[in-house]
């Protein structure tokens, strides 16, 4: 259980599963660089993958895919590892869409990539409200994003 809440961040975030919170115990430099993890709930199955980049490359900071079942909705937060919200630039992989800073004066970016439902940020992440489905998210600094053309 202790990996699967700590280093996958599975948790249940109402009753029954019918909402996770998926918030993986990433370190910047230290620990496992990839963890796989999944939580079999009445809902269905809940996935949690995330690889950490390397320093000073130009791989993203942290990828980090999910998997929401049918019955159920995620809150899932991308840690900013030591960096400032304003230095990060998030990217739904699959479908190509740069969400945090939301682009143009949309606020948020909700509505751009189907499921995801909302956007937040706090002193330790990127929030993001998911509905069922499978996403992957990639968080670059804002330069990796220039040199990756997003």
């Amino acid at each position: 259980e202790w990996m699967h809440r700590s280093l996958g961040g599975i948790a249940p975030a109402r009753d029954g599963y019918a909402a996770a919170r998926i918030a993986p115990v990433i370190s910047p430099t230290l620990g496992p660089s990839a963890v796989n993890a999944s939580v079999m709930t009445v809902r269905g199955r809940f996935e949690s993958s995330w690889v950490r980049g390397e320093p000073a490359s130009l791989e993203p900071l942290v990828r980090l895919s999910v998997r929401v079942p049918a019955a159920a909705s995620a809150y899932v937060r991308l840690p900013l590892l030591g960096r400032a919200e304003e230095a990060v630039v998030v990217i739904e992989e699959v479908s190509g869409v740069q969400l945090w800073p939301a682009p143009g004066a949309e606020a948020e970016g909700r509505g751009e990539v189907e499921g995801v439902l909302g956007l937040s940020s706090g002193s330790d992440g990127i929030e993001v409200e998911l509905a069922a489905g499978s996403f992957r998210f990639a968080l670059q600094t804002v330069d990796q994003g220039k040199v990756d053309g997003s």
